[in-house]
């Protein structure tokens, strides 16, 4: 064989093995570029606001999607902290008090707009004025129910630390709706979905008002409280922002099937474990205003929401109202 033979066989081969290179390179390439979207969300009223995204969404563009159910704000803190989850579901004051402890996580919707309401089996209750000189029970002190209905009190001219008397002996959202049902507690302030299962359980007590009208009237904000907060990584957002996008559209979408397929998804929320009942579950959607909103439409709604828990207390937001940084921009 001549030296040029050689030396054309050679440059195919040089180039058979340019080509492999490629494309294996390009596998690798684009199997570093696909991210699991590990997702953390609440029992209750945040993850119904996710269970036909739970039940049909697996993966989004190449990217699979992995959720996980879990029972307290703490334990979603606790995994926020060792920055495991790229998203996650913890009420709006937590998700504040995070960024501004330095946590690298920033608002990317709001799904949850208030399920708080004043419950009990007093007919004489219709208003605020009406509480004067009564015990009113409340899960824990500087959480946001208690910091809410303090608020809304001194809005509808009461002081609530003379005019009304404070019970925190139930520390707990369980702890308290057992205590309604069992009639240890008269007046009460609960959350969806548990005052569905309460008025289950005792056809004595019934919804007085809601705090999320009586918040709408102060602010004229048809969307309510902002309560529940969907977070995502920083450097996931900043690195994937169409993804985050792309993530949210389908939230939005999924969220309002909660909405008006009720029935199916109180059926989703037995087989997921959120609630054991599912006509409890299907009745208990409505109080608990779902509704996803991206971060660029609501700043000023949380900004406002913000600033009631920072002139209560600075530090139960961390000592500061969250800058522009808090919120993530599409």
């Amino acid at each position: 064989m001549s030296l040029s033979s050689k030396c054309i066989r050679l440059s195919f081969r040089l180039i058979n093995l340019i080509v492999l290179v490629l494309l294996f390179g390009s596998c690798f390439t684009q199997n570093e570029d696909n991210h699991t979207l590990n997702v953390l969300t609440l029992r209750g009223p945040s993850a119904m606001s996710m269970l036909f995204l739970m039940e049909e969404l697996d993966e989004l563009d190449g990217n699979p999607i992995q959720y996980e159910i879990l029972d307290e704000p703490l334990q979603i803190r606790a995994r926020m902290l060792r920055e495991e989850p790229e998203m996650a579901m913890l009420p709006t004051k937590m998700a504040a008090n995070l960024f501004n402890k330095g946590l690298p996580y920033q608002l990317a919707a709001i799904s949850v707009w208030g399920t708080l309401v004043i419950f009990g089996k007093d007919s004489l209750i219709r208003d605020w004025e009406d509480l004067r000189g009564k015990r009113v029970h409340l899960m824990a002190k500087g959480m946001t129910p208690d910091i809410l209905f303090r608020f809304l009190a001194r809005e509808n001219n009461l002081d609530p630390d003379q005019d009304v008397i404070l019970d925190y002996s139930f520390p707990s959202h369980n702890d308290l709706a057992n205590a309604v049902i069992a009639g240890l507690a008269d007046i009460a302030v609960l959350s969806e979905p548990l005052v569905s299962m309460v008025k289950q359980k005792n056809q004595e007590v019934k919804i007085l008002f809601n705090l999320g009208n009586e918040w709408s009237e102060i602010f004229n904000d048809d969307f309510a409280i902002p309560q529940t907060s969907l977070v995502v990584k920083s450097t996931f957002a900043s690195d994937n922002p169409n993804l985050v996008v792309s993530f949210l559209k389908k939230y939005q979408e999924y969220c309002t099937k909660v909405v008006t397929d009720a029935q199916v998804a109180g059926q989703l929320a037995v087989s997921y474990g959120i609630l054991p009942d599912s006509t409890i579950a299907s009745q208990a959607i409505p109080g608990c205003n779902l509704k996803v909103l991206p971060s660029w439409e609501v700043k000023d709604r949380v900004k406002a929401f913000l600033e009631v828990f920072y002139n209560f207390n600075p530090e139960s937001i961390g000592g500061r109202l969250p800058d522009e940084a808090f919120f993530f921009e599409k």
